[in-house]
């Protein structure tokens, strides 16, 4: 749903991707909406603060998230 990107010293971004978004939540109201983006951008702006203090703990949990829904949806095929 989004993505914190660095690239090199000077260029950090958070990349928030509206089709998965809609292709996900868009049957939610606009607030219910807000909400979901709203935990998304707090969620990729801890990876950059995590990122300034040198902290990798967010992304070695997402890693173990995607690997365990992997996981799930190939045991499910």
């Amino acid at each position: 749903m989004g993505e914190y990107i660095r690239n090199g010293a000077m260029s950090r971004n958070v990349h928030i991707y509206y089709g998965s978004f809609m292709a996900i939540y868009g049957h939610l109201s606009r607030e219910q909406l807000k909400t979901r983006v709203r935990e998304t951008v707090l969620h990729e702006l801890m990876h950059h603060l995590e990122s300034l203090a040198g902290y990798r703990d967010l992304e070695v949990d997402d890693e173990v998230k995607l690997h365990k829904y992997l996981g799930a949806k190939k045991n499910n095929e």
